[in-house]
């Protein structure tokens, strides 16, 4: 008789038994990031595209660093001349806020593996 009554408790529980929804992996961008590649569509001519590949190399590069307390750096190396902005951000879900001198980028964001992707959409112009 106990081991029916166990094996009734047991399967009420798993009939009433909610089950719980698993956190959904968040965006993580902390970290350095090259710039591999740019596209540009044009807006008055969107088969007009430009596309660029950039390569790292001791001499030029172009660095995304963005660390955990919501400061990001942009260095623009060419010819061994370095440019350094700085700003803050902001991430939530897939909108990243990008603020350098009191000037807010809307840009969206994703992330496959070691690639990150921005993608910039002009307000005012729609174009990406």
């Amino acid at each position: 008789m106990k081991y029916y009554l166990l094996l009734i408790v047991f399967v009420f529980s798993l009939v009433h038994c909610k089950e719980e929804e698993l956190p959904s992996e968040e965006l993580s961008i902390i970290g350095t990031w090259n710039l591999d590649s740019q596209s540009w569509k044009s807006c008055t001519n969107p088969a007009s595209t430009l596309e660029e590949n950039n390569i790292c190399s001791a001499s030029t590069c172009f660095t995304y660093i963005f660390t955990a307390d919501g400061l990001f750096t942009y260095q623009i190396k060419i010819n061994n001349i370095t440019d350094v902005e700085t700003g803050t951000y902001t991430l939530a879900g897939n909108q990243l806020t990008i603020c350098i001198t009191g000037c807010s980028i809307p840009v969206n964001v994703s992330r496959a593996g070691n690639t990150l992707t921005l993608t910039y959409t002009d307000s005012t112009t729609g174009c990406a």
